[in-house]
């Protein structure tokens, strides 16, 4: 026996740079979410906006609750098309989307959409209340947690996207602040909500779930996010109902660009959710933690791992020993190695929440690395390392690691319901610097505050920023800033008016 879930509530050109995916809209990707279909469940209907159009074949009405600002703006993020204000571009603006609202059954309706609909994603930006503590209901693996997880691994194409609430001021330190509403499923992904700097938002909830699993699983913008609104009107909203739909937009562009490079075929949900948590890019506490969860998403990089190849598909038993060979070259600064698979459904309020337990190791001579482990009894402690016997998400990383050839070990330890399939992916990285926004298609206003971002690893001298105005024959200096900076903040010059500005 349980409570039943209170009522649903609402929760509620940065976001596209801040994820990445503005190097994926423009250029030679040109991804923007040609032919993926998107389930939206929110507090009513999407409005027709003109960011939709065309809107009679963009935005398709399942159910009648009524227009609302909410659902428009989340779906705006998810889809809008920035016709009137081109910095409210969403995500995948030639996405198709589908609106629900989040009244009955959900699950039961994910079951008939999914394949009805053909849905690749699902937005879900609402939650109800929470008690404090690891044993309260909003972190429990509930019997909507488990409906979840029931139709993921049914539909193991489909990827359910959940915000984790804005409830971290409710409970002493925000630890286990998460929403109920079935968030606590073991295949979904929670989403935190971040600012622009990257610093986590004071209403953003936090983990650990009952069993100290990490949610949320992933952050992204969702301060101050511009999106449209009812007549035709933008706005900007936060919470983290607004970074929820930033990260189902990126991933519908996963799934576009796995169909291109895959003829057509349909990307494993749990292969789309390694990429992006393995990429992220970490924030708070080194490693996963229950505020940041994997870190920042970085759709760019998640999608390098596609194109490169950098990923593998195998089912394992228990007793069961698989090994893949790496080899990782001198100079590396960072090597990270993750699996995840789509855990069988448990029993409601089961506590650990886990069926199959996999294990990953890495390898390399004498030395073995083990994953990442956090305390759920004492969620500030930092991340130690060792035997994960709780997720289904498990990640081992390294900094500076050795050259040489590397052994990634997955272990059936325990599989009562296989055997089992699972996706494992690896990223290298080599030191690099790599300008994000403005990546070479934009136009920027003379006068107008701009926010530069860059990734990079292997960093420890001072960066130069530059601009050029005549197609880099002269160079004006910006700012030098610290190793680790990879924002910032600049006013194009007034006056200035080119076509070839680097």
């Amino acid at each position: 026996m349980e409570a039943i879930d209170p009522p649903n509530k609402a929760e509620n050109l940065l976001g596209r740079s801040l994820h990445r995916v503005n190097n994926l809209n423009d250029g030679v990707r040109n991804l923007k979410g040609d032919g993926i279909n998107i389930g939206v469940w929110d507090g009513g209907e999407v409005e027709k906006h003109i960011d939709f159009s065309p809107v009679n074949s963009r935005i398709i009405l399942q159910e009648t609750a009524g227009v609302t600002d909410h659902g428009t703006h989340c779906s705006g993020t998810i889809g809008g098309g920035g016709l009137i204000d081109p910095k409210a571009r969403g995500m995948a603006p030639k996405s198709k989307i589908y609106s629900f609202d989040f009244f009955g059954n959900i699950p039961a309706e994910q079951a008939l959409a999914i394949p009805g609909q053909g849905l690749s994603v699902s937005s879900h930006s609402y939650g109800s209340t929470q008690t404090c503590g690891i044993t309260g209901s909003g972190v429990s693996y509930s019997t909507n947690s488990r409906n979840t997880d029931l139709n993921l691994n049914t539909f193991p194409n489909h990827l359910h996207v959940h915000s984790a609430g804005n409830s971290q001021p409710a409970c002493a330190g925000g630890w286990s602040t998460i929403t109920s509403s079935g968030k606590s499923s073991k295949n979904n992904i929670l989403v935190a909500n971040i600012t622009s700097d990257e610093f986590i938002s004071n209403s953003s909830s936090f983990g650990p779930v009952a069993d100290g699993r990490v949610k949320p699983e992933i952050s992204s913008f969702g301060t101050g996010v511009l999106s449209t609104v009812l007549n035709n009107g933008y706005a900007t909203f936060t919470g983290t109902s607004m970074s929820t739909p930033g990260v189902a937009g990126s991933v519908a562009l996963l799934v576009q660009r796995y169909r291109q490079l895959n003829a057509n075929a349909e990307p494993l949900s749990a292969l789309i959710k390694n990429t992006i948590l393995n990429t992220a890019a970490d924030l708070g506490n080194p490693g996963p933690d229950y505020r940041f969860g994997y870190g920042r998403i970085n759709a760019l990089a998640a999608v390098k791992i596609l194109e490169q190849n950098r990923y593998a598909v195998n089912t394992i038993s228990t007793g069961v020993t698989n090994d893949l060979s790496l080899n990782v070259p001198a100079g590396a600064v960072h090597l990270r190695v993750m699996i995840t698979w789509n855990d069988p459904a448990g029993t409601a309020n089961v506590n650990p929440a886990l069926v199959n337990n996999l294990d990953l190791s890495l390898i390399n001579g004498a030395v073995t690395s083990l994953p990442w482990i956090l305390d759920g009894n004492n969620p500030s402690l930092s991340d130690t390392t060792g035997i994960d016997n709780v997720s289904n998400i498990e990640q081992v990383s390294i900094t500076n690691p050795a050259a040489g050839n590397y052994t990634l070990r997955v272990q059936g330890t325990s599989i009562p319901m296989g055997p089992q399939q699972y996706t494992i992916t690896w990223t290298i990285d080599q030191p690099y610097i790599e300008i994000i926004y403005p990546n070479g298609s934009e136009s920027l206003n003379p006068g107008i505050a701009e926010t530069i971002n860059w990734d990079n690893a292997g960093i420890s001298a001072n960066q130069t920023i530059e601009y050029s105005l005549d197609n880099g024959l002269t160079w004006t200096n910006i700012a030098a800033v610290g190793a680790a900076t990879t924002r910032l903040d600049w006013t194009a010059p007034s006056g200035a008016n080119t076509a070839v500005a680097r």
